[in-house]
């Protein structure tokens, strides 16, 4: 009998033991992630002249995210109750505080999307949910672009920030083998239909990202019809993955924009070019008719991507080339061009190459417009052309659909007018 007290004593200081660890374990771990929150709100200030986040600092923010919303899975009561607790203080400076720096403000409000998902909201955020773990496959009672209505806060709102939060996830935990072109579209009220948004799926792993729209407010207005298209082959029960799976959130932040928008209208429609490399030109010119003559700022937002491989340089998916766009006259030219693919962060390792360089895009990531802020004066019409460098093809012929693609071009054009 004496000796089963013992082992039963032994019991429950080993528990006791393994239990405070446990406890300990949790309070530092907590204590690690927001300390590193810490860290970062009082690092030195770090942005691009274009307002951009440098990608050391988008990856450091992507990471504490990553790190808070793994532990918001495990629902610790300790770290439920910190976790609040920031997200009440953080909410708060960004609807109060007057001046925040760039780095500082993206990193709040990357958090508030996370507080939201949490339950934490002092009212200051307005939410609107678009898309929930949405099939998007080649069949099985799904298809390859879905369509919806959205209902966004009325025009008599201000806010001082909007969000769009993207993921991609894996039905089944069965992701469509390949990198798959994709895109986030939204209708104007004629009926245009404006991309928003581009972006490339990862290798057979899901990903996610935010993007900034404060600009789109006037489109994000009322009822909207949107729609989100992924070019995948995949279908629930292939042998290369049962599709995807897209959640699309808009966060608005309440206050007032720094440079408000009257409004966004579509310059260039999306297409494909034609042929890149046969002799001809393939540059695309657009006229964008105004109701009225007008004078302010603009900002001309582009999506440039290149396809098709087996080439002549390898074009156009693994060629860089330099890019013209013509506004009213004035030339602007760029190297449509991402070499920092092997730093996309996903959620999870992929599975095929997504290290190369490429034209204007990387596997499990979202494509970076090429934005370019000028100004009209006393004019009714806005000119556009987009001319790609001159460039021969000497391997024109016997595509076969798989290593060895035309080369071509896939752009779109939306133009912001502020007031």
């Amino acid at each position: 009998m004496g000796e089963l007290v013992r082992i039963l004593i032994l019991f429950i200081f080993i528990n006791l033991i393994v239990s405070c660890k446990s406890e300990n374990s949790t309070t530092k771990s907590s204590r690690d992630v927001f300390s590193t929150i810490e860290e970062l709100e009082n690092s030195s200030f770090d942005q691009r002249s274009n307002r951009v986040l440098s990608p050391k600092k988008a990856r450091k923010i992507q990471k504490v995210i990553k790190r808070l919303r793994s532990k918001l899975v495990k629902r610790k009561p300790r770290f439920l109750k910190k976790f609040e607790r920031k997200c009440k203080n953080i909410q708060y400076k960004l609807e109060n505080k007057k001046s925040i720096k760039f780095f500082k403000k993206e990193l709040w409000t990357n958090i508030v999307n996370v507080c939201l998902e949490a339950g934490f909201s002092d009212g200051s955020v307005v939410n609107v949910e678009v898309w929930n773990k949405n099939l998007i496959a080649n069949g099985g009672g799904s298809s390859r672009e879905e369509q919806t209505v959205v209902s966004f806060p009325d025009a008599n709102q201000t806010f001082s920030k909007i969000l769009m939060s993207f993921e991609l996830g894996c039905p089944n935990d069965k992701c469509d083998w390949w990198d798959r072109l994709g895109s986030v579209f939204i209708q104007d009220s004629e009926g245009k239909k404006i991309e928003i948004s581009r972006f490339i799926t990862p290798y057979r792993v899901g990903a996610e990202w935010q993007i900034d729209v404060t600009d789109l407010r006037p489109l994000l207005t009322g009822s909207k019809t949107m729609s989100v298209f992924i070019d995948t082959w995949a279908s629930p029960g292939s042998e290369n993955g049962d599709g995807w799976l897209v959640t699309v959130k808009f966060n608005f932040f309440k206050g007032n924009p720094v440079k408000p928008v009257k409004k966004v209208l579509s310059i260039i429609s999306p297409r494909y070019s034609d042929e890149y490399g046969r002799g001809s030109a393939i540059d695309i010119i657009s006229d964008l008719r105004l109701r009225e003559q007008t004078s302010s700022d603009i900002k001309v937002v582009s999506f440039i991507t290149g396809h098709g491989q087996g080439n002549t340089d390898y074009c156009a998916e693994f060629c860089p080339k330099d890019h013209a766009i013509f506004i009213n006259g004035s030339r602007y030219k760029k190297k449509i061009w991402r070499d920092d693919c092997d730093r996309t962060i996903t959620l999870g390792p992929q599975k095929g190459n997504m290290d190369t360089p490429r034209a204007g895009w990387c596997p499990g990531s979202k494509v970076d417009p090429w934005i370019i802020s000028t100004s009209v004066n006393s004019v009714n019409v806005i000119n556009m052309k987009w001319a790609p460098q001159t460039y021969t093809n000497f391997k024109n012929s016997g595509y076969n659909g798989n290593s060895h693609t035309p080369p071509n071009y896939y752009v779109s054009s939306y133009v912001v007018q502020y007031r």
